[in-house]
């Protein structure tokens, strides 16, 4: 798989985890009211078309995830997830309204800044292996007792 499809794919993952939160946040606040709802209530909800979306929006997200992870060691993919904070602090200010202080902005752009560090930390290469699938610890263990054993 080359590095473009797999960014392709930890990207897409990452944006259907936010859509979903802005999604279940939009619905959840059209089907609570101020007060105090039951438990029927609170069933009822589920069935809000942006409830229906969000859980869509995750479990498409948990499909694509499962691909990236079959690809690349989770070192390097987990880390792309934190880009869902900025994702969600700017669509929850663009679509929902929600508040954008300059510390949120400041903080969300830390988080962005540590992700593209800790994404850079192990090349591409590395982190799928020769074979173009993750490398296993014993792998590496077999290798070096193979070598030891040469010598």
């Amino acid at each position: 798989m080359s590095r473009t499809i797999l960014l392709g794919l930890i990207l897409t993952s990452v944006t259907l985890n936010a859509s979903a939160q802005i999604m279940l946040r939009w619905g959840a606040r059209q089907g609570f009211g101020a007060s105090d709802p039951s438990v029927i209530d609170s069933l009822a909800i589920i069935r809000h078309p942006a409830i229906l979306g969000g859980l869509a929006c995750y479990g498409l997200s948990l499909l694509v995830w499962l691909r990236v992870l079959s690809r690349a060691d989770a070192s390097f993919a987990y880390p792309f997830l934190a880009f869902g904070f900025a994702l969600v602090a700017l669509a929850g200010w663009w679509v929902l309204g929600e508040p954008m202080t300059v510390r949120r902005l400041v903080g969300t752009a830390i988080i962005v800044a540590g992700v593209i560090v800790l994404a850079g930390e192990r090349s591409y290469d590395a982190a799928l292996g020769s074979s173009g699938t993750s490398r296993k610890p014993s792998d590496q263990i077999d290798i070096e007792c193979c070598e030891r054993a040469a010598d």
